[in-house]
């Protein structure tokens, strides 16, 4: 039998390949979501794809300001298989801190929370190095923010299903 080296690229190949309809379930704003290790590995790709797409390289920091869900576990695999760094932002943080710790990571891309929003709208005049935020919702619809350069992260994930079957 031949070792498979432990990397998060086999973590989810193995889950896709042995448990392929095994649910995964998480709490969103509008609800309970189930979908499977098939699903979570077709929509990494995907994510991993979008992110590429709109200037994440290797070694580049990416930012999560995001709740424990299902969203929030594709980056936690797309990020870093793709060769960049997730930043995982403490949420519970004061605004002062939060700024500080976004600065100092240097990161490029933030994905956020629909719900947490207001918290990064109070500190994005204080953000040095993020030029794209993406916006982690149930909607593919963008919510009226004050930030530039937004993206709804359903909308990019549903592009990159056209882009990467064409």
């Amino acid at each position: 039998m031949m070792n498979t080296p432990l990397l998060l690229t086999s973590m989810i190949e193995r889950a896709e390949k042995y448990f392929p309809e095994k649910e995964v379930v998480s709490r969103t704003l509008s609800g309970i979501h189930r979908y499977t290790y098939k699903e979570i590995g077709e929509r990494t790709r995907r994510l991993a794809h979008a992110l590429e797409k709109l200037g994440m390289s290797r070694g580049e920091k990416i930012g999560t300001f995001a709740w424990n869900h299902h969203r929030h576990l594709e980056a936690y695999f797309a990020i870093p298989c793709r060769g960049a760094i997730i930043h995982m932002i403490n949420i519970r943080l004061s605004p002062e801190h939060i700024a500080y710790v976004i600065n100092h990571a240097e990161d490029k891309i933030l994905l956020v929370d629909e719900d947490l929003l207001p918290l990064i709208e109070a500190v994005a005049p204080h953000l040095q190095t993020v030029e794209t935020y993406i916006i982690m919702s149930d909607s593919k619809e963008i919510p009226s923010t004050s930030l530039k350069n937004v993206y709804s992260y359903e909308a990019i994930l549903e592009e990159a299903v056209l882009t990467i079957r064409s």
